[in-house]
């Protein structure tokens, strides 16, 4: 029996009783991090884009932490496409409370440098798929976190604007420092040095919730004043309906939705411009 399952422990801004999903893994270094110091993965799903024999081959040193986080109950995907994580049919009916993104990167090329916009365009195309299919897999309240360097080149992937695009709201950013995560080890990926790590300068944790609008109920009184300011361009004239028609069709529509009361006095005032 599990005597840790039931205890909650924590590692940064994470914890055990969260469901976590992480995305593009390197060589599961963080995962396991993240299952050590919860004495459990159950809670967490990890994964990569990468077959799991090309894993091996790619990143070699994965060997010992994907045998932890085995051991440690956690479920591990493999060939899991960003672009369409949501449709996968072992994530297509799971929710997250976390989900992870760690320094994205779209793949090294010999005729391209991190400055180039043809690169930096790929790198934008991956992340806004990311916070796509993400946006999709949250459980109420739930959060996307991207480990991102916000130094040029990478500032200019506007990461927070592709996020907006995608629904999804800055909610805090905070510095990231590695020695946080014991045993964590970034890799580039790709097909160049791709077991190698990378400076980790200027990184900082980028969490976005769900933009959800707000529903404001309006006193009877504040309703009619907005009634009183709503204006209908039409043509080059604008019409502002006067006050008394305003509380007179109130009175006689009470019983209406507001917003299709609004829809049908904008109509009138259409009909009678004409």
């Amino acid at each position: 029996m599990n005597k840790s399952k039931g205890k909650e422990r924590r590692i940064d801004c994470y914890k055990s009783s969260q469901k976590i999903l992480l995305v593009g893994e390197g060589d599961f270094s963080f995962s396991a991090c993240l299952a050590r110091a919860f004495h459990t993965a159950e809670n967490i799903v990890a994964t990569s884009y990468l077959k799991r024999k090309l894993l091996l081959q790619y990143h070699w040193t994965s060997i010992p932490h994907l045998e932890e986080l085995e051991r440690l109950g956690c479920l591990l995907l493999y060939k899991i496409d960003v672009y369409k994580m949501h449709t996968h049919p072992n994530l297509k009916n799971k929710k997250f409370d976390i989900i992870i993104f760690n320094f994205p990167h779209a793949g090294h090329f010999d005729y391209l440098c991190e400055r180039d916009t043809e690169l930096i365009a790929l790198h934008k195309g991956l992340v806004k798929a990311y916070f796509k299919s993400a946006s999709k897999m949250l459980t109420a309240g739930g959060e996307v976190h991207l480990r991102h360097r916000d130094d040029p080149p990478y500032d200019s992937w506007n990461v927070v604007l592709l996020a907006a695009k995608a629904g999804l709201t800055l909610k805090e950013k905070v510095s990231f420092c590695k020695t946080d995560y014991p045993g964590y080890h970034n890799k580039r990926g790709g097909d160049i040095k791709t077991n190698k790590t990378f400076p980790i300068i200027c990184a900082y944790t980028f969490k976005f919730t769900l933009n959800t609008p707000k529903v404001v109920d309006l006193p009877y009184k504040d309703e009619v004043h907005v009634l009183k300011m709503k204006k209908q361009v039409l043509g080059d004239e604008i019409l502002v309906s006067s006050e008394e028609d305003d509380d007179k069709y109130f009175q006689a529509e009470k019983n209406v939705a507001f917003d299709d009361f609004l829809s049908q006095k904008l109509d009138e005032l259409k009909l009678s411009y004409k």
